[in-house]
């Protein structure tokens, strides 16, 4: 999300989005080590860099939505989105 669209957000807003983003780095990480999967292995499986899966990992990067999919689909993973009109 692009700064300008943040700014249209109050501060609530903001925190939980920031919540909810390391909740699902936490998990996609845990969930990736739990099943054996290295982020090179990772990246491999899904056609992305390495440094794209380190960057989600990590919290500097978001997952495109249909990155985010594959990423839930090979660590079988369920999330739940809710999308707000700015």
């Amino acid at each position: 999300m692009s700064k300008r669209g943040l700014q249209k957000l109050s501060p609530a807003e903001i925190n939980a989005i920031r919540r909810e983003t390391r909740r699902l780095v936490l998990e996609i990480r845990s969930q990736r080590e739990k099943l054996g999967f290295t982020q090179e292995s990772l990246a491999e499986k899904l056609d992305v860099s390495v440094e794209t899966i380190k960057g989600i990992e990590t919290g500097r990067q978001f997952a495109s939505l249909p990155v985010l999919i594959r990423i839930c689909r090979v660590l079988r993973l369920q999330i739940c989105l809710q999308i707000k009109s700015l």
